[in-house]
């Protein structure tokens, strides 16, 4: 499977604010913000449960908001200290999945993911709810890590995702993101093809994979998307020439 392209740029940009200049000498997870964070997911999942369905949906969207950032935190801890910590973190993984809470390792990536499933259940029952914008985005970021490079059909249905997104949410904070993501399906569905030797879909994807990264290049100028989108653009045409 071709992943190491996606896992590259999450090494290149994205995952970059993990660890802080001086990581290594601070304390990242301690039993006290462990106990804290799985006593906030226990009490969202308590009110869930309680409270009327409107209601309902905000305290999903907040117990994925917990659970987020629980894997985030611990993923810090691992990148400031390695494993020192490891009884603790298999103590949070344990107990967030009593929860409910899914949350895994990814050595691919080297940190932990929530798997976002609050974020769906948010959807289903409020798709047009106040956090439609940041549960859709924190779907489409998760999966398009976990995706594989050649998987045709899963990435036609991930790009389709995104465009949705963008149609939905022109003006979101997340759109030049997004709009990078969109693009790098855009150029491996183009690779598949061209490995597949389908000249019935080289072409449409070349075009559209060129077109995305010069979109988020000029409408996101300034930001670290544009610099990248640029940057992947001209390794793109690059590799076009050579195929």
């Amino acid at each position: 499977m071709r992943r190491s392209s996606r896992c590259g740029l999450a090494a290149l940009a994205l995952f970059a604010v993990l660890v802080s200049p001086h990581a290594g000498a601070d304390v990242v997870l301690s039993s006290e913000k462990l106990n804290a964070a799985l006593k906030q997911m226990q009490r969202l999942q308590v009110d869930r449960r309680s409270t009327a369905e409107t209601a309902a949906a905000d305290t999903v969207f907040a117990l994925g908001e917990e659970a987020r950032a629980l894997a985030e935190l611990m993923s810090r801890e691992v990148a400031a200290h390695g494993r020192q910590q490891q009884p603790l973190l298999d103590l949070a993984l344990g107990r967030a999945s009593a929860l409910g809470v899914d949350i895994a390792w990814s050595a691919d990536h080297e940190r932990y993911f929530y798997d976002g499933d609050a974020y769906r259940r948010y959807l289903e029952v409020a798709p047009e709810g106040p956090h439609a914008e940041a549960s859709m985005f924190r779907i489409l970021w998760n999966d398009f890590y976990h995706a594989a490079a050649d998987d045709h059909a899963v990435l036609v249905a991930q790009a389709a995702y995104k465009e949705e997104f963008l149609r939905r949410f022109p003006g979101s904070k997340n759109a030049a993101e997004a709009g990078l993501f969109l693009a790098i399906d855009y150029r491996d569905l183009w690779r598949d093809c061209v490995d597949g030797k389908s000249q019935a879909c080289d072409g449409r994807y070349a075009a559209l994979a060129r077109e995305q990264f010069q979109r988020v290049a000029t409408e996101h100028g300034g930001t670290d998307q544009a610099k990248i989108a640029s940057r992947l653009l001209r390794r793109f045409d690059a590799e076009a020439a050579t195929r």
